[in-house]
């Protein structure tokens, strides 16, 4: 371990932690989002029977399958937050691709549903 020299860029570092804060939003900060009702909305990739289950409050599914297709839902003046499974999960992050290559805004929920639920926030069903 004393041979391994590590190197710390501090403008990428910068710059990474400005594109998180950009495009990434953690479930406090949406929940205070939602009771403000800042203009946004939000997106939930997962299956539909998981999002029939429960989601995140005012969310609407975009099936993942067919996100073009939904993208008529959405409206380009409001911020889409998107959310899938976990941290783990890569689907809100594809659908963020294309909701952004459409012209909107778009940022992912850290986390995802799991997250959304372990601050025992509200569930719509």
């Amino acid at each position: 371990m004393d041979n391994i020299r590590i190197t710390y860029d501090l403008i990428k570092a910068r710059e990474f932690f400005i594109n998180k804060i950009s495009f990434t939003i953690g479930p406090v900060e949406l929940n205070y989002w939602i009771e403000t009702k800042k203009n946004i909305q939000i997106v939930d990739v997962r299956t539909l029977s998981d999002y029939m289950e429960g989601h995140i409050p005012g969310a609407i599914h975009l099936d993942d399958e067919k996100i073009e297709d939904g993208l008529k839902f959405l409206e380009k003046d409001k911020i889409t937050i998107i959310y899938c499974y976990n941290i783990l999960c890569q689907l809100a992050a594809k659908c963020a691709i294309k909701v952004i290559e459409n012209g909107f805004r778009s940022m992912e929920l850290e986390g995802g549903f799991k997250e959304w639920q372990r601050y025992h926030y509200e569930i719509e069903k």
